[in-house]
């Protein structure tokens, strides 16, 4: 018979945000790295939401926070799934077809 996981039994770089468990909607884990003039990592935070654009947003809200970080790439496990940009944003530039 199967089991039924929990949200930290979840394999990690899989983004689930969709299922539910439990009856509460599970955010995904992304990792944002801020990066130098030369595109090499000077910090890196974990974020965690519901949907990518979510996790885009709040890592373009922190680096208009930090004005020596000069730009974001947000992976989750092995996979780049937000490319530095080589000019700060002004804000999400993503667009969801509605």
């Amino acid at each position: 018979m199967g089991s039924l996981l929990t949200s930290g039994q979840l394999a990690f770089g899989s983004n689930f945000a969709h299922l539910k468990f439990l009856g509460e909607i599970c955010h995904a884990r992304y990792r944002c790295y801020f990066l130098n003039e030369r595109g090499r990592t000077e910090a890196d935070e974990n974020i965690e939401a519901h949907a990518l654009d979510e996790a885009v947003d709040r890592a373009l809200a922190l680096l208009r926070q930090q004005s020596k970080h000069k730009a974001v790439e947000i992976w989750e496990g092995p996979n780049r799934l937000y490319p530095a940009r080589r000019k700060r944003p002004g804000r999400s530039r993503i667009f969801i077809p509605g």
